[in-house]
């Protein structure tokens, strides 16, 4: 079975010298190409999937600019592509799921700023992603990456800001 798209945005403009496209779209289309790290376009000649060198924020819109190897006048045909994502796709960006590149490294504090630790493995599960963490006076807990535990998650500052966590943390 195929695996439903969802428009993400339409490419307003490129810039072929620099594999830059332009991108209006909805708030926070930025994030989440940032966190897949490619684009998958809609155009004339089908379906696309470009892998993405940057991606920023530029006032209300997206820029990216593609990998070294995309052609000018591939980049140049983009314009009027609409930007589409997976319903699987979506699932791996949704807030709830962590990329364990992101996260394993990250600082880990409560809600008041205190430090608590560093996260040092994710483990993925069926229901939830659990993450071991080395805690400040060295020893190792394990805790569930689920809403009471995990307040905020800040991958800019790197830092993983913990709620109510204690009674769901193992030791290990």
């Amino acid at each position: 079975m195929a695996d439903r798209r969802e428009e993400l945005g339409v490419v307003q403009s490129v810039q072929p010298g620099r594999r830059a496209l332009r991108i209006q779209g909805p708030a926070g289309v930025t994030n989440v190409l940032e966190r897949l790290g490619w684009i998958r376009l809609a155009t004339s000649g089908g379906e696309r999937r470009l892998k993405l060198e940057s991606v920023r924020q530029a006032g209300d819109d997206c820029v990216v600019e593609l990998v070294p190897g995309v052609t000018r006048e591939t980049v140049a045909g983009l314009r009027g592509s609409r930007v589409l994502i997976t319903s699987e796709e979506r699932r791996e960006v949704a807030p709830g799921h962590l990329n364990p590149r992101e996260v394993v490294g990250m600082g880990v504090f409560d809600e008041s700023g205190a430090e608590i630790g560093e996260v040092t493995a994710l483990y993925e599960g069926k229901a939830h992603d659990m993450a071991e963490i080395r805690r400040v006076n060295g020893e190792s807990v394990v805790i569930p990456l689920i809403p009471p535990v995990v307040a905020a998650v800040d991958t800019q500052a790197r830092r993983l800001i913990l709620g109510d966590w204690t009674p769901y943390s193992v030791e290990s």
